[in-house]
């Protein structure tokens, strides 16, 4: 009976545009799932679905969507450039490569656990070093990689304070730079070192590696090994 339903007669609200939120959800999806340059679009598709539903334009019913698809977009833009990152040393640990004794023959990126005494590379940027681009050491190079020592605190050890950290390395590497080169530290004016030492995060996962590198004083580049000759 039209009596029985207490909306019958009511007119069913018209909106002035139709919903696009479930292409902005497939938009996000497709971003986060190998198209990331589809994300950006999602993010801002989804937020004018969210601007339009809140000025009465479009159905709320599909605000859930909209939503989702914004989050979906976001999370994108921001794993874009992660995986580029990630992308660039894959590619680099493919380019790069080592003849059968180990030595670089190949120009190429590659991360910082993988380095080898000998090896040549280029100063990474910033502070946080996860990666190195290494070359044959015949080319020019900012530094050799001439010693790993293993800092002695064992694996439940706090991570130490970063001065005692540095000074326990610069004195590892003071003793190993004579038995590389050759000749004692004081008696090779023209070059000097430095070292790459664990970070906090890869020290709870048992890392102790403090690798030393040798370069020239006066920053120039080096070409050629200076490893000696009894070494």
């Amino acid at each position: 009976m039209p009596g029985s339903d207490p909306d019958w007669g009511q007119e069913v609200p018209q909106y002035q545009e139709s919903s696009r939120a479930t292409t902005a959800l497939a938009l996000g999806i497709l971003g986060l799932c190998g198209c990331g340059f589809l994300a950006p679009f999602a993010w801002w598709l989804g937020q004018k679905e969210l601007n339009a539903i809140d000025a009465g334009t479009r159905s709320p019913i599909h605000r859930s969507r909209a939503k989702a698809a914004k989050i979906l977009g976001i999370l994108g833009v921001v794993l874009i450039p992660l995986v580029a990152v990630v992308s660039v040393i894959v590619a680099g640990n493919y380019r790069a490569q080592r003849d059968s004794d180990g030595v670089v023959v190949r120009t190429g990126t590659f991360f910082l656990a993988d380095l080898r005494a000998g090896d040549c590379g280029d100063w990474p940027p910033g502070n946080t070093v996860l990666s190195v681009t290494l070359h044959p050491c015949d080319e020019p190079h900012d530094f050799e990689l001439y010693a790993i020592v293993n800092h002695p605190d064992g694996p439940e050890e706090p991570y130490p304070d970063e001065r005692s950290l540095e000074a326990w390395s610069a004195q590892a590497c003071y003793e190993q730079f004579g038995p590389y080169v050759g000749v004692a530290f004081q008696d090779a004016p023209t070059l000097t070192f430095s070292y790459f030492y664990p970070l906090a995060a890869s020290w709870r996962d048992g890392d102790r590696e403090v690798q030393c590198v040798l370069h020239n004083a006066e920053g120039e580049q080096l070409i050629g090994s200076r490893k000696g000759p009894d070494v």
